[in-house]
C-alpha cells in the first residue's frame, strides 16, 4: 500500500555489480513501467548500448515487455549492458556479511543479513575449482542446487540462491542458528529420551519428504542435523 504522496520506484543496478559503490538508478513507476522505459533510464545512468542492453529480475529471469506489468514497488531489476548472461553474483549485493559461523574441508559459512529485509541467512562457500574444468560436471551442480531449492519442508534447511562465482560455488540458505547436534552432544554429552524422539523423528520426516520427490540425502550424519534456535 502507498500513501497519498509517497513515491513508488523499482531500483536497477548493472548486472553483475560492475559499477563502483554499488551505484543504482530508480524509476518511479506510479504511472506504469515499460521495458523501454527501463532501457532510455539505464543507458543514461549506466551506459550501453540501448539496442543489446537485457534486463534480468532478481531470480535471472530475462524480462519482456509483457513482464513488467507484474513490477512491484522495490523490485530490483539487474541491466545487462552488452547483452550478456545474468550474473548470478550480484545477488550478495543484497547481504551485508558478517562472521564466519563454520570453516571444513568444503569452504565456509558465513551470516549474511538482507540489507532491505533484514532477514538472517547462511552464505556457504565452496571451493569447486577443479570441478569447473568439466562441463558436466558444472551442469551437474546446477542440477543438484535447482533439485534442493525445490525442497520446501518445515523440517529442511530451505536452500534460496545456487551460483558459481569464480571458482567458488555460492550457496544462500535458512539460516539455522541453534548450532549443530554433534555440538549439543559434545557440550550436554546426552540427550533426553523424549528430546530425541522428538528429534528423530523429525529427521524420518524430512528424509521420507526427500524420498518421496526422488532426493536421497548420502550424507546424513551429526553435524548435518542443524537447530534453528
Amino acid at each position: 500500500m502507498n500513501f497519498l504522496g509517497e513515491e513508488e520506484y523499482v531500483i536497477l543496478r548493472v548486472n553483475g555489480g560492475r559499477l563502483k559503490n554499488n551505484e543504482e538508478a530508480k524509476i518511479e513507476i506510479s504511472d506504469g513501467l515499460s521495458l523501454k522505459q527501463v532501457v532510455k533510464t539505464a543507458n543514461r545512468k549506466f551506459g550501453g548500448n540501448p539496442n543489446t542492453i537485457k534486463v534480468y529480475n532478481k531470480s535471472g529471469v530475462l524480462l519482456f515487455e509483457e513482464d513488467f506489468n507484474l513490477i512491484g514497488a522495490n523490485d530490483i531489476l539487474y541491466i545487462a549492458l552488452n547483452g550478456e548472461n545474468f550474473n548470478y553474483c550480484a545477488i550478495l549485493d543484497d547481504y551485508d556479511l558478517g562472521r564466519t559461523l563454520g570453516i571444513g574441508g568444503f569452504g565456509k559459512v558465513v551470516l549474511g543479513k538482507h540489507r532491505v529485509k533484514r532477514n538472517q541467512v547462511a552464505i556457504k562457500f565452496t571451493d569447486v575449482g577443479n570441478e569447473l574444468s568439466s562441463a558436466n560436471l558444472i551442469s551437474s551442480i546446477y542440477k543438484e542446487a535447482e533439485s534442493l531449492k525445490a525442497l520446501i519442508h518445515k523440517h529442511i534447511v530451505q536452500l534460496y540462491h545456487a551460483f558459481i562465482e569464480g571458482k567458488q560455488f555460492i550457496m544462500i540458505m535458512e539460516a539455522a542458528m541453534g548450532g549443530e547436534l554433534l555440538d549439543y552432544l559434545k557440550i550436554n554429552k546426552c540427550m533426553p529420551e523424549k528430546t530425541a524422539r522428538h528429534v528423530i523423528l523429525q529427521v524420518i520426516q524430512a528424509m521420507l519428504y526427500c524420498h518421496s520427490r526422488g532426493v536421497v540425502h548420502r550424507d546424513l550424519k551429526l553435524e548435518n542435523v542443524l537447530f534453528r534456535s
